[in-house]
């Protein structure tokens, strides 16, 4: 079995990089359940708005990240959860619609679902691969990639942006 990076690993090189990140920031880039979930914990009721969301088809890129073939439907979506007018995360998503099941597809389109509270409402089964985790400087950022994955396929594929001033 080979050696897999740690999800413990990369935030430690993360921090190397770019300084001490709070216990929370932490949480948030290491998590395997609901981010959602996380914010109510942590600020109480949030606001979630749906930025824009289109299908589309998947180009290359797209084809690649979700394992689907080139020109396969796929929803796109930006969303922005805030408390207060206060931002504390904003995320694309890319969902492919052929592995969604009927209801989970609805829930999406409808724009005003989280995707982690879809997934609990249907009791999908589902595991969360985080890719990547960063720093994007700039807005002082902490970004991760990850995929959910369902019935052994990727669902998902999702880039999420945490602003880290506000933890």
């Amino acid at each position: 079995m080979k050696n897999a990076i740690t999800i413990y690993d990369k935030i430690k090189r993360l921090e190397k990089t770019c300084g001490k990140i709070s216990d929370i920031c932490k949480i948030l880039l290491s998590t395997d359940g609901s981010i959602t979930s996380i914010f109510e914990v942590l600020k109480g009721d949030i606001e979630f708005k749906a930025l824009k969301q289109e299908f589309l088809k998947a180009d290359a890129k797209i084809a690649r990240l979700l394992g689907v073939a080139k020109g396969a439907a796929v929803n796109s979506r930006r969303v922005l959860m805030s408390k207060d007018g206060v931002h504390l995360m904003r995320a694309l998503s890319y969902t492919s619609a052929d592995a969604a099941p009927d209801g989970f597809k609805e829930d999406l389109t409808a724009g005003n679902i989280a995707i982690g509270k879809i997934l609990k409402k249907y009791n999908m089964e589902t595991r969360r691969e985080i890719l990547s985790v960063s720093l994007k400087k700039t807005e002082n950022l902490l970004r991760r990639k990850y995929r959910i994955i369902y019935g052994g396929k990727t669902l998902v594929y999702i880039e999420e942006e945490f602003f880290a001033d506000n933890f």
